[in-house]
């Protein structure tokens, strides 16, 4: 299928969950939005609405596969980011509950929180400033990692619905 051979009423619809995918590419900048979730909602959308058209139910099925295990992995980075650079289970706390407190202060709240959360759990556990510093490193860069992914893999999802639609 063409862009041509789309009707009027496809047009709209593709340009829409565009729009729709925007605001999700975003979310993958902006952790308050859950960004690959709504790209995967604007192309069930899309299915659903011009009947399975351009956007079959399998690549519906294999997509929200895709987005089911990256948004589990995407957390679970910061976990393991902290945990590998020596966070114990009251800095990797300390960490979700910075990103917690941080959702409520905006994206610097969101990027540094796990790190303020972890450094300062730990210091309560009793490690020295040194070593909370590192487990809270660890923390931010399982964000940062996490963050990247989710944009590649909703730059790659964005693409694959261009091409099913235009040119499949």
């Amino acid at each position: 299928m063409e862009f041509a051979s789309l009707t009027s009423l496809e047009v709209v619809l593709f340009i829409v969950a565009l729009l729709i995918m925007l605001v999700g590419l975003i979310g993958g900048l902006l952790p308050v939005l859950p960004g690959l979730p709504i790209i995967w909602g604007a192309t069930l959308l899309y299915g659903l609405v011009t009947g399975f058209r351009t956007i079959s139910v399998h690549y519906i099925i294999y997509t929200g596969l895709i987005v089911a295990v990256i948004v589990v992995g995407q957390n679970l980075l910061q976990v393991y980011g902290a945990r590998k650079m020596g966070a114990s289970c009251w800095g990797t706390l300390g960490a979700l509950i910075g990103l917690i407190v941080g959702l409520f202060v905006g994206l610097i709240g969101v990027i540094i929180g796990p790190l303020i959360g972890a450094f300062v759990f730990e210091l309560m556990a009793g490690k020295t400033a040194k070593l909370a510093l590192k487990s809270g490193a660890g923390a931010f860069l399982g964000f940062i990692f996490g963050a990247v992914l989710q944009v590649v893999v909703a730059l790659i999802l964005i693409a694959t619905f261009i091409s099913k639609v235009l040119f499949d």
